[in-house]
């Protein structure tokens, strides 16, 4: 049996008290010169023992004496009963006062106490004791059977999976424990025991897998960690934070730096060595993955954002959204490749999660709390927060962190990704560097509209003055190496009405329809606007009726003329007449894995602009044939007819060139450019060629493709058959 002894001699109190500071359960002091501490009496003679009247003091399988808290009503008979001063009375986390005494640190299992690991004058040491301890195992190993339960266990999506109950031995392996409530969050067992579970990719630490009734699961490796080792990270973060408070809290992140990833890693980087430093002097012999794991948990947890530290900063690229639907259920994630994945990652209570959210705000002058119920906030990197909690969310606290990959969205990932191809490619190109084609981009929501829309502005040709609206966030990327780039950002019409009701000052609150209406007057030669709602689209129409081309995107669902109703209709309400300046639809769907298609790219062409081929003008005085009905739209005299260019072949799983009639944007451009039947079918091929070829050699960089793209332009075309070869020298 072991017992703590101090060594007086040796010992610099009242001096030096750093025994009593590291305690973990603060039941050292000192009185004078004298250490008050436990010294663990013989079980069998221990006047604590006697004097607890409901058995709340028990003997462990090594003979030391535990306080059980759930017994124990705070009656203080143990510690004056106690001539050392080894218990005290401390209230609970429930405000009730019960007993706490030394244990040794035997729940951490630790070769050394904690206070004798960290005296600096090794004042404290341990010795063993020979004692019969039969009684106390027998005691302990009586009880073979307890029950466990994981609350919520595993979240599908739109069902809950029912919380688990079951039996089974005490053993090391079974008194597992997935999370500390001293962190703020907890690593979930992913994939699920018992369930039929596909590993479909694998990179880095991440692994997802297709899981029945579940879906996929994103899952992050880390050691099995088992409820001491928990115990361990407790400590070693209770350290941690001391020694970063003490001696490191200005070699950290500063607000400038709290948002920069290769600085944040730097910030971590010294956390982890400070909390690797203190686990192997409190468990030098501990398995070094779990060293390195634990030490990476304290980390993120100390000075990090917690779980949301290993999606945002470590795998970004691979992200869209980060989506916590409820602080006690798993995390969810939307994957670029795999769609919307379940983690393996949660919070631990509704405090941690308020706790992380504010860490993020607090560098930006906001807070989430019962006077801001609902925050949205665009971070220094790009990615944009949507974060609510009660009274404004019913179920439990929300959020959703919209992340902006440090390497934007391309033509030729979006390709790689097999949301679209190298002719519709090479089409839209055209039509953009025509700078007369009207272009929205229609699609339901998390379908890719705002990213294929991004993708597309590096075709825009050098010189032009671009004007980009969006609403309070800013999600577009422009190659602005070689064009004239005026990014402007508007609020939402909600928080200007409400600000008109109280009466508030409103000279800094600008619409997108205030911003639109303002940029028509800045002699544009385009317009991007990040999504077309109300009626802004007036303001816009009427722009392209001036001459300044635009293009955008549009939630909706509807394929065909019934995106022109939803435009003619309200609440955007554009009359025929400006109507008539649309010009290309494209729309984005998802299919049943949630991989994103374009699946269906068309011109609406226009009886008052005379672009109506004579066949279908024929039909409009008869009855139109069934099949063509969803491509014509009338009001009044005014007639537009969807001329179906590219559609998606869901037997051949990919887009299929439909076109019944000529393009007339192909036309118009032939003749911008003067160029004869023969010559604008090789520019289509050569332009079709060069994003394959992009495509096929990894060439997906936003500035690589940038830097291609306008390379092309500045090349003559009687050279450009020559291009592809000289692409090397150009990422040069």
């Amino acid at each position: 049996m072991k017992k703590l002894r101090w060594i007086e001699e040796k010992c610099k109190a009242p001096e030096c008290n750093y025994c009593t500071r590291v305690c973990p359960k603060g039941v050292l002091s000192i009185a004078g010169k004298e250490l008050q501490y436990c010294t663990q009496c013989n079980p069998k003679y221990a006047v604590c023992v006697k004097a607890c009247m409901n058995n709340a003091l028990k003997i462990d399988k090594n003979g030391v004496i535990q306080v059980i808290p759930e017994k124990c009503d705070g009656c203080g008979a143990c510690v004056s009963e106690c001539k050392t001063r080894g218990i005290k009375l401390k209230k609970n986390k429930k405000g009730m006062k019960v007993s706490i005494k030394c244990d040794l640190c035997s729940s951490l299992k630790l070769s050394n106490p904690i206070c004798v690991t960290f005296c600096p004058y090794n004042a404290l040491e341990v010795y063993e004791v020979e004692e019969e301890i039969s009684e106390a195992k027998k005691e302990h190993e009586s009880e073979e059977f307890y029950e466990k339960q994981f609350e919520p266990h595993f979240i599908g999506e739109g069902k809950n999976i029912p919380t688990i109950r079951y039996r089974e031995p005490l053993t090391p392996e079974s008194i597992e424990k997935r999370f500390s409530a001293s962190f703020s969050f907890g690593v979930l067992e992913f994939p699920p025991p018992g369930k039929d579970a596909r590993l479909i990719d694998e990179y880095g630490r991440v692994k997802i897998f297709d899981v029945e009734d579940l879906g996929r699961i994103y899952c992050i490796s880390f050691p099995k960690l088992f409820s001491d080792d928990w115990k361990l990270a407790e400590y070693v973060k209770h350290f941690t934070i001391m020694k970063v408070a003490d001696d490191y809290l200005s070699a950290f992140l500063s607000p400038p730096e709290y948002f920069n990833m290769e600085m944040r890693l730097k910030a971590l980087n010294k956390v982890k060595l400070i909390a690797r430093d203190i686990i192997n002097r409190l468990e030098p012999t501990l398995d070094p993955e779990k060293k390195e794991s634990i030490s990476e948990i304290v980390a993120v947890d100390t000075i990090g954002f917690g779980a949301i530290e290993y999606f945002w900063m470590r795998d970004r690229d691979n992200l869209e959204e980060i989506e916590i639907d409820h602080p006690l259920r798993e995390i969810l994630v939307y994957h670029r490749k795999h769609g919307r994945c379940i983690t393996n990652l949660r919070f631990t209570s509704d405090r941690s999660f308020k706790k992380v959210m504010n860490a993020i705000l607090r560098p930006l002058g906001k807070s989430l709390d019962m006077i801001h119920p609902v925050v949205d906030a665009q971070l220094p990197d790009g990615s944009r927060l949507h974060a609510q909690i009660a009274p404004a969310s019913l179920t439990g606290a929300t959020a959703n962190i919209r992340l902006f990959g440090s390497d934007p969205w391309t033509y030729t990932k979006i390709m790689n990704a097999g949301t679209v191809d190298a002719e519709l490619g090479a089409f839209l190109w055209m039509a953009i560097e025509l700078k007369k084609s009207q272009i929205i981009i229609t699609g339901a929501p998390a379908t890719g509209k705002t990213s294929l829309l991004s993708s597309l502005l590096v075709f825009i040709p050098a010189g032009e003055r671009v004007i980009s609206v969006e609403e309070e966030i800013n999600e577009l990327r422009f190659y602005d190496k070689f064009i004239n780039w005026i990014p402007l950002i508007g609020v939402y019409k909600e928080r200007k009405d409400e600000a008109l009701r109280r009466g508030e000052e409103i000279s800094r609150l600008r619409t997108s329809m205030d911003q639109i209406t303002n940029s028509l007057r800045m002699r544009p030669d385009r317009i991007v606007l990040g999504e077309l709602r109300g009626s802004e689209a007036r303001e816009l129409f009427s722009g392209a009726n001036w001459g300044i081309s635009f293009m955008t995107t549009m939630h909706s669902k509807e394929v065909g003329t019934a995106v022109v109703k939803r435009i003619h209709g309200p609440p955007m309400k554009v009359p025929s007449d400006m109507l008539s300046m649309l010009d290309i639809i494209i729309t984005l769907s998802t299919d049943v894995h949630k991989r994103r298609k374009v699946i269906q790219c068309s011109e609406v062409n226009w009886r008052s602009r005379g672009e109506i081929p004579d066949e279908v003008e024929s039909m409009l005085g008869k009855n139109i044939p069934t099949k063509m009905r969803d491509q014509i739209w009338k009001e009044g005299d005014e007639v537009g007819f969807l001329n179906k260019l590219y559609e998606f072949n869901d037997k051949k799983g990919e887009l299929d060139s439909v076109g019944q009639y000529q393009s007339k944007t192909l036309n118009k451009y032939a003749q911008s450019f003067n160029l004869t039947e023969e010559e604008l079918r090789d520019e289509f091929k050569r332009r079709v060629h060069l994003l394959d070829y992009l495509a096929k050699n990894g060439i997906t960089n936003f500035f690589d493709v940038g830097k291609v793209i306008h390379a092309y332009y500045d090349t003559p075309r009687n050279k450009r058959e020559e291009f592809i070869p000289r692409i090397k020298s150009v990422l040069k």
